[in-house]
């Protein structure tokens, strides 16, 4: 995966952008238990600014783990290069690889996460990720769990 620096991350990041979450989590069916959901991000005047946002969901019956993994992406003619990752992992165990414990990154930058991190619950996920990244989601996305009859 391709980076981009963090002062570029900083810059792409520093003005609000809008997502429409309107859509459903969609399993994986490589990978049971995960689920994903992406949205393409807007600016102030409803343009496409040729980023993305994708939410990743994975909790694991099996391990324990329960993962969140909560990105933006810059879409570009050669690819997509990672401007923002939160990643946080919650493990009935101690997590001993460092690559594996909760951290982010800023573009290139790469910071561990904090102890309380290992407390949050979707929706404090969610509302760090949005705070960092100055993202507004409408509507806001439900824990790809929640059930919810639609009629």
């Amino acid at each position: 995966m391709n980076d981009i620096s963090e002062s570029e991350a900083r810059s792409l990041l520093a003005s609000f952008t809008y997502c429409e979450m309107d859509r459903d989590w969609m399993p994986e069916k490589i990978q049971p238990g995960t689920y994903t959901l992406a949205a393409g991000l807007l600016d102030k005047d409803g343009v496409g600014t040729r980023m993305q946002v994708e939410l990743r969901f994975r909790r694991s019956h099996k391990t324990g783990l329960i993962s969140y993994v909560f990105s933006v992406f810059k879409r570009t003619p050669h690819g997509t290069e990672r401007v923002y990752q939160l990643d946080v992992r919650h493990s009935k165990k101690p997590i001993k690889n460092l690559h594996d414990k909760s951290h982010e990154h800023m573009g290139s930058r790469r910071s561990e996460g904090q102890e309380f991190w290992l407390h949050w619950q979707f929706e404090d996920v969610l509302q760090y990720f949005c705070n960092t990244t100055n993202i507004i989601m409408s509507p806001g996305p439900n824990h790809p769990e929640h059930f919810e009859l639609k009629g």
